[in-house]
């Protein structure tokens, strides 16, 4: 198998994931640092490992993000490839754990896990993160995975992900799909290919405004939080996949309203981030009305109502009524 390090003046982080890729349980594979035409110390990081897994490889121009990871994909000659971002690491035994799995279900087109999200400092935010709604191990069938997919957006790390070559044959990134070209990517996956969920942590991910996945969201001490024009984009892809692919689904219109649906979700979600911690009244009523300018169906949506309420109550008041609802004999901590 082949794991891809793309990278782009990142020296900094550089080694620690080369690192985590050479210290892999499994051990038969090859690595590839795919250098962006980098301005820094990227090539003397890569020429202080004594490795002869370790192949450099720059490319003659810089290419755009998509173009770059496209290439990627593209020189993988092995079974299977891992693609590593420069500033995440890769578990110890994510390769172990994820090749047991495509080795033993040839339907199985990609495997991914669970990550630990850090902050720009190394600093743990989540120690197994995930975004599959899911609890343990699960092999999903493709249609299975687009439903839940459109319903919920972002559901594999990237930087989980061991993909099964040959599944990438007929799709790649798309840039009319950025910054979400990842979930765009999924989808058309999901097309021929099962995808296989561990409940392990696979990679560690730095969560930093400078990332890749930063676009379009802003950075908090959670994570990442979708900002408008993300929230935007990702229904963009999702409808336009449906539209793409009819013909191939079990339920296109379905699709659409779960899509659709969603979208409403992703703002509703949006309006309570930008409101905390105060909630104040003229401020959420500020941020429901560009919202509902957005999707009018905002007003007939009971979450916009409850969030309207919160700010009239207030925080504290809010804060009270939740603390007597989680006390199990009613009374409020002191």
């Amino acid at each position: 198998m082949t794991i891809f390090v793309p990278t782009y003046n990142r020296a900094q982080w550089l080694g620690n994931a080369i690192q985590s890729a050479l210290l892999q349980t499994y051990e038969d594979f090859v690595l590839v640092v795919s250098d962006n035409c980098s301005t820094d110390a990227t090539r003397q990081v890569v020429e202080t490992f004594d490795d002869p897994r370790v192949v450099y490889l720059r490319q003659e121009e810089h290419l755009g993000l998509n173009e770059h990871f496209n290439r990627c994909y593209e020189l993988a000659e092995t079974e299977y490839m891992f693609l590593i971002p420069d500033d995440d690491v890769m578990a110890i035994d994510a390769v172990e754990r994820a090749i047991v799995v495509l080795d033993a279900n040839p339907s199985v087109g990609l495997v991914h896990g669970c990550a630990r999200l850090v902050d720009g400092s190394g600093a743990t935010i989540a120690d197994a993160h995930e975004m599959t709604q899911l609890d343990r191990d699960e092999i999903e069938p493709g249609q299975v995975f687009i439903r839940r997919a459109v319903d919920h957006g972002y559901r594999v790390h990237a930087s989980t992900a061991l993909i099964r070559t040959t599944a990438l044959a007929d799709v790649s990134l798309r840039d009319d799909e950025f910054p979400v070209t990842d979930v765009g990517l999924w989808l058309r996956l999901a097309l021929r290919w099962d995808i296989a969920f561990l409940a392990h942590t696979l990679a560690i991910v730095r969560v930093h405004s400078g990332a890749y996945t930063a676009d379009g969201r802003g950075v908090t001490t959670g994570g990442y939080v979708q900002q408008l024009d993300v929230i935007e984009k990702l229904a963009e892809v999702k409808l336009r996949f449906v539209d793409e692919y009819e013909g191939r689904l079990s339920d296109a219109d379905g699709l659409r309203r779960l899509a659709r649906r969603a979208r409403r979700r992703d703002l509703l979600d949006f309006a309570g981030h930008s409101t905390i911690p105060e909630r104040r009244f003229l401020a959420t009523v500020g941020v429901l009305a560009k919202l509902g300018r957005l999707d009018p169906t905002i007003v007939a949506d009971a979450r916009a109502w409850r969030l309207l309420g919160a700010s009239m109550l207030g925080r504290r008041a809010v804060e009270r009524i939740k603390g007597r609802k989680s006390d199990p004999v009613g009374r409020v901590a002191a």
